[in-house]
């Protein structure tokens, strides 16, 4: 335990679980969320992908091999759990490792912090895994229950606990300092898991916020998580609320859908921040769910323009997933690939996009002259500020690869 998760001595038995992006950390934050988006998949579109279709160590189990993934990193994430219901921030060394395979990175890894933030999305998380592990094994949905009401009450104790990196420590900090949206999530996902109406009166106090932002992400895109969530259950809704949401996601839908008539490329973001392929897949997104509200063809023709977007036809001319397209990136910032002694990356990894603050130029990275903010990506795995990737960036573009298949039928 570093000193900062408030315990002086000790160790965790931490196992299982995803490393978070191009490093071999693990974080709470950035596990709860993206297991958000992968879940949603699951329960609109049961079964997309069968027992059997991974060729993985549990097929043949009579359970999804999707669901078997996401169970390995749910497991990961119930052991950050401390004894009073907060979660650990994150599991990590503290500095990156440098560009080596899995096996040897061996420097020391610390339990570090803990946290608002990481309470809330895994309470949220959790209580989303109970409902959908339920039919399958119903001892593992209670525990996930268990333990997400243990994290949403630690939060309601401590409500404004920021995490911030300690000094000795320089591994992602996935900080935030508001907590409304990490509240709605958790919120929405334990009524609609306990039909408990104490979450429903806190959920009527909200003031929701339908705007989509680019750089939403990981602190905000989960109140609309929240929203998908509260529209799949209408039955438990009253009409009021049920329809504030529709309408809102709607207004938003038809707002990011117009968008694409104008913006360059056929998709809804105009602003190339950190991560931007997750802000084009983010919005598109919410266009899904106004097409599973009202099926009008513009919202399938913008969905599938945003997939169009990430698979090649964007500024660059390359596709952002590996393996994939007539042109993907080869050299991505992710140690596995850059060091495994094999030409190819490891395919099916999402880059992170443009991105016009190019925050990794002053590590040496070179982007063209002048480049415009939808250019501003390179093909290189120094790059980090473009073309590193991440758990939250790989978790909707499966949702809206698994939509536009779902939906194409």
């Amino acid at each position: 335990y570093h000193p900062s998760s408030g315990k002086q001595s000790g160790s965790l038995n931490s196992p299982k679980g995803w490393y978070d992006a191009g490093d071999y950390n693990k974080y709470v934050v950035n596990a709860s969320f993206p297991l958000g988006q992968f879940f949603l998949l699951e329960e609109q579109y049961p079964n997309s992908v069968a027992d059997g279709d991974l060729n993985i160590p549990e097929s043949g189990n009579g359970i999804s091999d999707y669901l078997d993934e996401l169970k390995y990193e749910m497991d990961w994430v119930l052991t950050m759990q401390d004894e009073d219901g907060g979660m650990f921030h994150k599991l990590t060394t503290k500095n990156f490792e440098g560009m080596v395979m899995p096996h040897e990175a061996t420097n020391q890894k610390y339990i570090v912090g803990k946290g608002t933030a990481a309470s809330l999305d895994f309470a949220g998380a959790a209580a989303q895994a109970a409902r959908i592990f339920m039919p399958y094994d119903s001892i593992y949905a209670e525990k996930c229950l268990q333990a997400a009401k243990k994290a949403y009450n630690w939060s309601l104790e401590n409500p404004q606990l920021e995490f911030v990196n300690p000094e000795d420590i320089s591994t992602g900090q996935y900080g935030d300092t508001n907590f409304d949206d990490e509240f709605f999530w958790a919120t929405s996902q334990l009524f609609i898991t306990t039909s408990d109406n104490s979450y429903l009166e806190h959920l009527k106090k909200e003031d929701i916020d339908f705007n989509y932002s680019p750089g939403d992400g990981w602190t905000k895109f989960m109140r609309f998580m929240g929203i998908f969530t509260l529209l799949e259950n209408k039955s438990l809704l009253p009409d009021e609320l049920y329809v504030t949401f529709r309408e809102g996601i709607l207004n938003t839908a038809d707002d990011l859908t117009m968008r694409t008539k104008t913006n360059d490329y056929f998709q809804c973001v105009d602003d190339f921040q950190w991560g931007s392929n997750s802000d084009v897949l983010n919005t598109a997104m919410i266009i899904a769910q106004a097409y599973r509200l009202e099926k009008k063809p513009e919202y399938l023709t913008a969905v599938r323009q945003a997939a169009d977007y990430i698979l090649g036809n964007n500024a660059v001319g390359y596709s952002f997933v590996t393996g994939f397209g007539d042109n993907p990136p080869m050299f991505i910032h992710h140690r596995q690939s850059a060091a495994d002694g094999i030409v190819d990356p490891v395919p099916g990894l999402l880059s992170g996009g443009p991105n016009k603050d190019k925050q990794d130029v002053t590590d040496g990275v070179v982007y063209p002259e002048n480049v415009t903010p939808m250019k501003s990506w390179v093909d290189h795995e120094d790059s980090y500020a473009s073309n590193e990737i991440c758990l939250n960036w790989n978790s909707p573009i499966t949702y809206i690869l698994g939509f536009l298949e779902q939906e194409s039928k």
